[in-house]
C-alpha cells in the first residue's frame, strides 16, 4: 500500500523530500520504497518508471476498448 502511495506521488512529480513530508516518513525510507518499486517493475530510474507505468496504462486502455 505504501509503495502505491509513493508511486502516485512520483507520477505527480513530487520529489523524495516532498513525499517524505507528506507521508511523515524519512527520506531514507522513501528511497527504500522507491528502490523496491524499481526492483519489482524492472526499472532503474524515475524516467523508466514513468514510461513503464504510462505504457502499461495505454495497453490497459487498448484492452478495454
Amino acid at each position: 500500500v505504501r509503495e502505491e502511495e509513493i508511486l502516485r506521488f512520483i507520477l505527480r512529480g513530487t520529489g523524495n523530500a516532498g513525499i517524505g513530508e507528506r507521508l511523515f516518513i524519512s527520506s531514507s525510507t522513501v528511497r527504500n520504497h522507491i528502490s523496491n518499486i524499481y526492483r519489482k517493475l524492472g526499472v532503474r530510474s524515475r524516467l523508466e518508471l514513468i514510461r513503464r507505468v504510462a505504457g502499461d496504462a495505454r495497453e490497459a486502455r487498448k484492452t478495454l476498448k
